[in-house]
């Protein structure tokens, strides 16, 4: 009787804390993954850059699909975001010193 108590207040805690809900989406693969936290990561740099940049992406459409690539982009994102500022008024942005991904597997696949 214990073990029963015990499993139906686990399952009550988890249910009540929003867990069932994650683990059903993480195993129907709805969770993002990597990539897709990354670029949303990036998108919300660029979004908070106003003073410089004045842009709004959007990152259901920007971000959609990159779970999907072949390779792990969250290296290449967080460089995006290291080689993007503003100074004042100016956007700083050196993305060429970023590596592509595309690039990247060609480096490692010869």
């Amino acid at each position: 009787m214990k073990r029963v108590v015990a499993a139906g207040g686990l399952g009550l805690a988890l249910g009540c804390s929003g867990a069932w809900d994650q683990a059903r989406l993480a195993k129907e693969d709805l969770l993002p993954g990597e990539n897709r936290r990354a670029c949303s990561t990036w998108v919300e740099h660029v979004n908070g850059l106003d003073q410089c940049l004045r842009v709004t992406y959007e990152d259901d459409n920007l971000c959609a699909g990159v779970d999907d690539a072949p390779a792990a982009l969250a290296p290449w994102f967080e460089c995006l975001i290291e080689h993007t500022a503003c100074d004042g008024a100016e956007a700083k942005a050196d993305w060429d010193a970023c590596v592509p991904p595309s690039a990247a597997l060609t480096e490692l696949h010869g």
